[in-house]
């Protein structure tokens, strides 16, 4: 039996592909990492940083398209299912589809177990996802003891002399496309621009072109106040923001679920010390 590990670039996955090494060893274990082409420069420093720490290769799975580029070749940002569910194209075609491509090429049914980094509180996700993949068997090495949190995760890192991703120090929960998503909501955004300008303007940009490219009026996110939903354009929100409009969805992080309580936490410290600048 081998063991495919999904390595996100994030801690969680760092500590399955721990425990995975630890239980079954190298000869039978494969990491995986997906590169959307958009993640933070000290993601792939952390993953560099894992390669020796352990000892293996990851091996970087690249489709060699953006997010956007997918999104442009598929005709949608997001798409919502009969079921209520919300679908991006960027993570189907370049995580999941490009990894399970390689897998069932390699190997045979029977013959591998996938593993996840999912959280023991995410019984929800890990029991979906298990469903999805079947018969194919999948492992969550964090639903087992010693139950662990991000906050352990990264005091054995700093024990072992390997830096937290930054993404983690700027208040995001993941370490993921650097910091931006389709399927975050409001919060999530106002969290980005804050901490990081440059990569929100980046998203803007490339929102704009989609816009220019569907020749439609779609955004990523939505504006419901007056209890319509209608599109918002990252630029739309930006200027609302810009303007000292703190009247937004501070619960609405999106459905991707890139941020905490912490993140939070962050936006508060944040917006009290723009309100002081700006006095």
């Amino acid at each position: 039996m081998k063991y495919l590990v999904n390595v996100s670039g994030g801690l969680t996955s760092f500590e399955a592909l721990k425990r995975a090494l630890a239980k079954h060893g190298k000869e039978n274990v494969h990491a995986y990492f997906a590169d959307t082409l958009v993640e933070d420069w000290d993601l792939y420093r952390f993953i560099m940083d894992q390669e020796r720490y352990f000892g293996i290769t990851i091996e970087r799975v690249v489709d060699g398209r953006t997010p956007w580029q997918v999104m442009k070749d598929e005709g949608y940002i997001t798409l919502r299912t009969k079921s209520g569910a919300e679908v991006a194209p960027c993570s189907k075609i370049l995580k999941r589809d490009a990894i399970d491509q390689i897998v069932t090429a390699r190997y045979a049914p029977g013959t591998y177990t996938r593993v996840f980094g999912y959280e023991w509180s995410e019984i929800d996700r890990m029991n979906r996802l298990a469903a999805s993949i079947a018969p194919d068997l999948a492992w969550f090495p964090l639903a087992e003891k010693p139950y662990v949190d991000k906050c352990h995760i990264s005091n054995f890192l700093e024990s072992i002399g390997i830096a937290v991703p930054r993404l983690y120090t700027l208040g995001f929960e993941h370490n993921n496309c650097g910091g931006g998503c389709v399927k975050a909501g409001q919060a999530h955004w106002a969290h980005l621009y804050y901490t990081l300008p440059e990569r929100y303007a980046l998203w803007e940009r490339q929102e704009e072109e989609l816009r220019l490219h569907f020749k439609k009026d779609v955004s990523i996110l939505k504006d419901r106040r007056g209890g319509q939903s209608k599109p918002m354009t990252l630029r739309a929100f930006r200027e609302r923001l810009e303007a000292g409009d703190t009247n937004y969805d501070k619960d609405d992080w999106g459905g991707c679920g890139c941020f905490a309580p912490v993140a939070q936490t962050r936006m508060d410290d944040l917006l009290l010390a723009v309100d002081v600048k700006r006095k």
